[in-house]
């Protein structure tokens, strides 16, 4: 119930980060590919300056929502930890309390029970860790389902006689004295 809960608010707050680290990450890829684009005409008005900050804040704003996911998965896993030596501790006292007040047990059924607790708290900090892990990758897929689930424009619904535009020209480029020359490479 615990651990329900703590991963329930955990999810919640990675869904949210990683929506924002995907915002952030595309928009610093696109900054790179423009800034690549323009090269030339950012050296030739010398604001390699004005690119640099852009570039400096676009990289801030993508390893911030980074740096918290990675901190948000270790606040899980330690307070699943907590939980799991919690429950480790719950049967250590139990077979402590069942020594000391002359309870006869069997002292390899009290090893056996404590390796199964070992191996069982150990499983169940893997599969919450992998289902962390595993949930990054859903938002990608959410992404890509919500991008599918859009409407599509109506390419038919476009005339084929632009003249017929209700502001005569509105949609029209004329050219009134163009030349084309084409030259033969050797």
């Amino acid at each position: 119930m615990v651990v329900y809960y703590y991963q329930d608010k955990y999810r919640r707050a990675n869904r949210e980060i990683q929506r924002l680290l995907l915002v952030n990450n595309s928009t610093f890829t696109n900054h790179i590919t423009e800034s690549l684009k323009g090269l030339r005409i950012i050296r030739a008005f010398k604001q390699e300056g004005t690119f640099l900050q852009e570039f400096e804040k676009a990289l801030t704003n993508v390893i911030g929502p980074g740096f918290v996911s990675q901190s948000l998965l270790f606040w899980i896993c330690i307070r699943v930890a907590v939980v799991a030596y919690m429950l480790l501790l719950t049967v250590l006292l139990l077979c402590c309390a069942a020594v000391a007040f002359d309870y006869t047990i069997d002292y390899t059924k009290f090893s056996l029970s404590l390796t199964y607790v070992l191996t069982g708290l150990w499983l169940f900090q893997t599969f919450v860790s992998i289902l962390g892990k595993l949930e990054k990758s859903f938002l990608s897929v959410e992404r890509i389902k919500q991008y599918l689930s859009n409407e599509t424009e109506q390419l038919d619904e476009v005339p084929n006689d632009l003249s017929a535009s209700p502001v005569r020209g509105e949609n029209i480029v004329s050219f009134e004295t163009v030349s084309y020359t084409h030259l033969t490479l050797p």
